[in-house]
């Protein structure tokens, strides 16, 4: 950013930014819209897991491959799920890489419970 300082006829100044010609040319490389091609049977398994998924993460993730498979931007998808795109693009490569099953959280996330079905002690009313 290059900022130019004006001073009003007031004397207070003022401060306006501009874009460098390079920055923008660079956002616009950046800005490119990823878009996924689903099979017929990679749509039914993702709306599927929309609608019947246990988790809700798991349900906003199929839904949110769904809605780059409508060539909408993670930008766009991001505003209407209410993320960033870059939530959006790390779960859609671990689409890619692994499908449907990468949409799902994976084993020993989150903190560990204290309580262990394990223990009879823990079991008692």
């Amino acid at each position: 950013m290059i900022y130019t300082k004006f001073l009003t006829p007031s004397g207070n100044a003022h401060f306006q930014s501009e874009l460098k010609i390079a920055s923008v040319k660079l956002f616009t490389q950046l800005g490119k819209t990823k878009v996924i091609e689903l099979t017929p049977d990679h749509r039914t398994a993702l709306e599927s897991g929309y609608r019947k998924g246990k988790n809700h993460a798991f349900r906003v993730r199929c839904q949110m491959v769904l809605l780059i498979s409508e060539k909408r931007s993670s930008l766009e998808v991001g505003k209407i799920l209410g993320c960033c795109e870059v939530v959006i693009n790390t779960w859609l490569s671990r689409y890619e890489e692994e499908g449907i099953k990468g949409l799902e959280t994976r084993l020993g996330r989150g903190r560990k419970p204290k309580l262990s079905t394990q223990n009879p002690l823990h079991c008692k009313r």
